[in-house]
This record gives C-alpha cells, structure tokens and sequence, in this order.
C-alpha cells in the first residue's frame, strides 16, 4: 500500500518529540510517498531548529540525507501544482499543503499527516475519507 506523508510526519522521523513513534511505525511497512515540496519544507524546518539553536547544523544535513532514503518515491511539482491550485481554490487552504493531496488523490492513497489544520480541513472536505491525522 501506498502512503503520502507530508513534511509533518517527516520531522516527526527525524526530529524526536510528540507522535515520532507513531511517524516511526510508518517506515518499512508501506510504499511512502510525497511530492518534491516535503524537501524544501523539510530543510526549511530543520534551518529554524538550528537558527533557534535547537539543532546542530551538521545534524540537519544529516537529516535531510536521511529523509532522502527513508521516502521510496517523490513526485515532481510541477505534475502536481495545476490539481493543487484547484485543490486549494476550493479549501480555502494553501496550495503547498494541497500538493500533498493532490498527490494522494493522484496515487488514489491516504494522505498522513500531523498537522492539525491540513486534517482539520479535510474532514470537513470531499477529502475526508483521504486524510488521516498522524
């Protein structure tokens, strides 16, 4: 089966705190997908633990390079974005979380994630039944 993780539980793996057992779980069971965008997002997050002093910079690149062989396939944005903005246009939710969607609606897959907001909006959604709160 086919999983899309999105840039939340990707730092659960990779940054220890809440839900990182759970996110931990996901690995080696399931085929995990994502699109392009979780490694912007992803570096993104690990350069403000370690602008905030919470995270050696050495132990960032390490975790992006780990990220990188944890997910089994990434998806090129630019497939994705057209179904994200439409995505996104009907929310009334940003389109980079919509690229994780549209993702999943596009592997026909759950869509995992550990952001509230994102599950918020897709139990109120036609995406309801793809989102799962991590």
């Amino acid at each position: 089966m086919t999983l899309v993780i999105d840039a939340s539980v990707a730092m659960k793996w990779l940054v220890d705190g809440e839900g990182a057992d759970r996110a931990q779980r996901l690995i080696g069971i399931d085929t995990l997908a994502a699109p392009d965008l979780i490694f912007a997002e992803v570096a993104n997050a690990l350069w403000r633990y370690t602008a905030q002093g919470l995270l050696p910079a050495a132990a960032g690149a390490t975790a992006i390079s780990a990220l990188r062989k944890t997910l089994d396939q990434s998806y090129p944005l630019g497939d994705l974005a057209p179904r994200a903005y439409a995505i996104a246009a009907e929310l009334n939710h940003p389109a980079y979380d919509c690229c994780y969607l549209a993702l999943a609606e596009m592997l026909d897959a759950p869509l995992i994630t550990a952001d509230r907001r994102l599950a918020a909006r897709g139990e109120t959604s036609p995406f309801q039944n793809r989102v799962r709160l991590l």
